[in-house]
């Protein structure tokens, strides 16, 4: 699932929700940084660098930003970027 919402003082939350195995509340701390992947837990190992929520994670701050993850093993994650009022959506 995927929400957009303008908040009154103009910034823009983006919401992107998963319905996949979550992660473990240990590692919820870690997912922002570099080269950091955890495992799933069904043996599947995974791919890249571990470099794409790093990269987001500043991307979000050059703009004057965040990004945070909320997450529930077993029942899946949800990534929120906020960023302030820079752009016009009208």
């Amino acid at each position: 699932m995927v929400r957009l919402e303008r908040r009154a003082d103009g910034s823009a939350v983006f919401s992107v929700k998963d319905s996949g195995p979550g992660i473990a509340g240990d590692d919820v701390p870690h997912v922002f940084d570099a080269f950091t992947q955890f495992e799933t837990g069904f043996g599947v190992k995974p791919k890249g660098t571990g470099l794409g929520l790093t990269i987001s994670q500043q991307y979000a701050y050059m703009v004057g930003g965040d990004i945070t993850v909320r997450s529930t093993p077993g029942a899946g994650s949800t990534f929120t970027l906020t960023v302030p009022d820079i752009v016009s959506f009208e």
